[in-house]
C-alpha cells in the first residue's frame, strides 16, 4: 500500500450527518465548476451535491508542511489538489447543460398542427398548404438533428479541451509539489545541519567546562590534603612540646614533694628531740 509524504498529516474526511454548505461556499463552487449561478439556479442543485460529496475508496485528505491540503490514493500511490469528485461533477454539470439547452430549444420550436387528410373533391389549395406544412415539418426535424449534432460535437469539444486543461494543471501541480518537497527537504537538511552544529559545539562546551571543574576540584583536594598534613604535623609537634613541657612540670612537682616531705621528717625529728 502506498503512503503520502512522512511529514504530511492525515485528516478526517468524514463530513458530520447534518452538514450542510452556506449559498456562499455553494455559489463559488458552483463557479469552480464552470457554471454562473445568477443564470443557471436550477443547477445549482449539482454544485450542492458535489461540495459534500465523500471521498471515493482508498482516498484520504492530507495536509503537507506548508499547510496546503491535498488528496491521496493510498491504493494508487496517486496524489492531486482537488477533489477526487470534482471530475464527474464538472462532467455532470456539462451533461445538464446540454440536456437543459436541448429542452428550451425544443420547447421553443414552432410546433405544426396535424391537419386531417383533405375530403374528397378539396380544393388544389388544399393539398399545396398539406405539401408545405409536411416541408416544413421535414425541415424542423433536419435543424433538430443538427444542432443535436453541433450540441454533441461542442460537448466532445468542451470535454477534450476540459480534459487537456485538466492534465496541464495536475501536471504543474506534481512538478510544484515536487519542487516544493525538494525545496522543503534541501531546508530540513541545512536545519539539521545546523542543530547538529549547534549540538556539537555545546557538547564540547560542556565537556570543556567539565574538564575545568574537575581540574579545580583536584586542584582543591590538593590543597586540601596539604592543609591536612600541614595541620597533622603541627599538631604533632604541639602534642610533642606539651608533652615536654608537662614532664618538666611533673618533674618540679615530683622536687617540691621530695622537699617538702624532707622537710615534714626534719621537722618532726626536730620536735622528737625537743621532747
Amino acid at each position: 500500500m502506498a503512503s503520502p509524504d512522512s511529514r504530511s498529516v492525515i485528516l478526517d474526511s468524514d463530513l458530520p450527518d447534518n452538514f450542510e454548505a452556506s449559498e456562499e461556499e455553494v455559489w463559488e463552487y458552483a463557479r469552480w465548476l464552470g457554471m454562473d449561478p445568477e443564470t443557471e439556479d436550477e443547477l445549482l442543485w449539482i454544485a450542492r451535491e458535489g461540495i459534500k460529496a465523500p471521498l471515493p475508496a482508498d482516498w484520504k485528505p492530507c495536509k503537507s508542511t506548508s499547510g496546503d491540503v491535498y488528496y491521496f490514493n493510498f491504493s494508487t500511490g496517486e496524489s492531486r489538489w482537488d477533489h477526487p469528485q470534482d471530475d464527474h461533477y464538472k462532467k455532470l454539470y456539462l451533461q445538464e447543460k446540454q440536456m437543459l439547452k436541448r429542452k428550451v430549444n425544443k420547447e421553443q420550436t414552432p410546433r405544426v398542427a396535424a391537419t386531417p387528410p383533405p375530403p374528397p373533391g378539396s380544393s388544389v389549395m388544399d393539398n399545396i398548404k398539406k405539401e408545405m406544412e409536411e416541408l416544413a415539418k421535414e425541415d424542423l426535424e433536419k435543424k433538430k438533428k443538427e444542432l443535436d449534432e453541433q450540441t454533441a460535437e461542442e460537448l466532445a469539444k468542451q470535454k477534450q479541451l476540459l480534459e487537456e486543461q485538466m492534465r496541464t494543471e495536475l501536471n504543474t501541480s506534481k512538478l510544484q509539489l515536487e519542487e516544493e518537497l525538494a525545496k522543503q527537504k534541501l531546508q530540513l537538511e541545512e536545519e539539521l545541519t545546523k542543530q547538529k552544529s549547534q549540538l556539537e559545539e555545546e557538547r564540547a562546551k560542556q565537556k570543556l567546562q567539565l574538564l575545568e571543574e574537575l581540574a579545580k576540584q583536584k586542584q582543591l583536594e590538593e590543597e586540601h590534603s596539604k592543609q591536612k598534613q600541614l595541620l597533622e604535623q603541627q599538631m604533632r609537634t604541639d602534642l610533642t612540646t606539651r608533652k615536654l613541657q608537662l614532664e618538666e612540670e611533673l618533674k618540679k612537682d615530683a622536687e617540691e614533694l621530695n622537699q617538702l616531705e624532707e622537710k615534714i621528717r626534719k621537722d618532726r625529728k626536730d620536735q622528737d628531740a625537743r621532747r
